[in-house]
């Protein structure tokens, strides 16, 4: 090969990397808010609007990434709350879950649950109804004492 031959192919590689940098370069078209709240288009984003969000576009226009602004701490916290009560409600539908499968195995329909609760009433009910008679029978005996 010739020198010019390796001065034009040198040429042209260096011409096609500057054009192929060119177009990665335009394929990132960054969408922000200024500080007076107008709308920019750049090839870049200044640090200090970062945190505010911002939108990558392909060179056609079309959104390709939407980055969120930043949390404040304000919002991080009630972010952090949030996910603090999700898991509570989760771990209470755990346990009554459990719960549920407790009951049953213990009992084979809802009658016998229903029947249990209904004894239990009735033994509930029974001993009031003995304390009742014994108040009776006390106050009659006080009454009997003091006359």
């Amino acid at each position: 090969m010739g020198q010019s031959k390796k001065s034009l192919l040198s040429v042209a590689a260096v011409t096609l990397a500057v054009l192929l940098a060119q177009h990665a370069m335009a394929a990132n078209i960054y969408r922000y808010m200024d500080e007076n709240g107008r709308t920019v288009f750049n090839s870049f984003i200044p640090p200090e609007y970062v945190k505010n969000g911002y939108t990558i576009l392909n060179e056609r226009g079309q959104v390709i990434q939407e980055v969120p602004r930043a949390l404040t701490a304000e919002e991080l916290a009630a972010q952090k709350a949030g996910k603090e009560v999700e898991a509570q409600v989760l771990a209470d539908l755990i346990a009554r879950e459990e719960a549920d499968k407790l009951l049953i195995r213990l009992f084979r329909a809802p009658e016998e649950i229903e029947r249990k609760r209904d004894n239990s009433l009735d033994q509930l009910q029974t001993q009031r109804d003995l304390v009742l008679l014994n108040m009776s029978k006390t106050d009659e005996e006080i009454a009997r004492l003091q006359g």
